[in-house]
């Protein structure tokens, strides 16, 4: 350990692999090891963005942490890039020793949810990850949205195929210049009895062929009718090339938080599937 350094112990999106981590990288920090408080606190979840850890004078109980070296003009920088309602105090580990630690502020943590019997901020991201409903909307016209939809389904997804009131023409040479016109021109296609309410699911993945380069016209549509508002999205797109330049341009435009996938036909290389794990 570098002289002069300080011990910080952090509870959630600075620890290893989280949201946060490189802004203790950039100060300067390095990773002891990992640890725990000592019985005297409680962790609440904010907004499920990051959490809260609070000193209680009774009915508290231990909260992983990690331990970090870091210099006192490396800690301001952290602090400075902490999400509101959050700051660095004296707290104590289970082995007794006093260090510097992120804590929420009281007010902070008015009508949020506690999850000290998580543990910690790791455990309970995983188990909301592990538990969350999830579902999958796709179109597919030749066949490999089903292939997708499959592996999704084996995943943990639930499936809704969607489908368009007017049919592209027979000639699969036809119906690839119409769709790709209507592709290329962000048209929107009629859906067929399709049900709108995604309101019990928090993450919904897009299924979709790629025509002329980008979304097909029942992707648009999905896109238009649905309320993704407070939904984790993510993109999956499956075509005979394995590519969609115009498709990452609007990605990046419109869902620049949302991960995307692109198979190149998984019909016939099945292997692509493998992405998906």
């Amino acid at each position: 350990m570098k002289q002069n350094n300080l011990v910080l112990a952090v509870n959630g999106t600075l620890m290893r692999g989280l949201e946060l981590e490189n802004n203790l990288k950039e100060a300067g920090a390095f990773f002891i090891k990992e640890s725990k408080t000592e019985k005297a606190y409680r962790l609440y979840s904010i907004d499920d963005k990051y959490p809260a850890m609070i000193r209680v004078s009774n009915g508290g109980n231990t909260v992983d942490v990690e331990l970090y070296s870091i210099s006192e003009e490396g800690l301001k920088q952290v602090l400075s890039k902490e999400p509101p309602g959050l700051t660095i105090k004296e707290i104590t580990l289970i082995d007794g020793t006093s260090v510097l630690g992120v804590v929420g502020l009281d007010d902070i943590i008015k009508g949020q949810k506690e999850i000290t019997t998580y543990g910690g901020w790791r455990n309970y991201i995983s188990n909301k990850e592990n538990n969350m409903k999830k579902l999958f909307i796709y179109y597919s016209y030749t066949g490999r949205g089903d292939i997708v939809a499959q592996r999704m389904q084996e995943k943990g997804y639930e499936v809704r195929k969607v489908e368009t009131v007017k049919n592209l023409p027979k000639s699969f040479f036809w119906a690839m210049m119409v769709g790709g016109f209507q592709a290329g021109a962000k048209k929107k296609a009629k859906l067929k009895d399709f049900d709108k309410d995604i309101s019990m699911y928090e993450e919904v993945a897009f299924g979709s062929p790629i025509w002329n380069g980008t979304f097909t016209p029942a992707l648009n549509s999905l896109l238009s009718v649905l309320d993704l508002s407070n939904k984790k999205l993510s993109f999956i797109f499956y075509s005979g090339s394995g590519e969609g330049k115009e498709a990452v341009k609007r990605l990046n435009k419109e869902y620049p938080n949302a991960p995307y996938i692109f198979l190149k036909d998984p019909k016939k290389y099945p292997e692509e599937l493998k992405k998906l794990d």
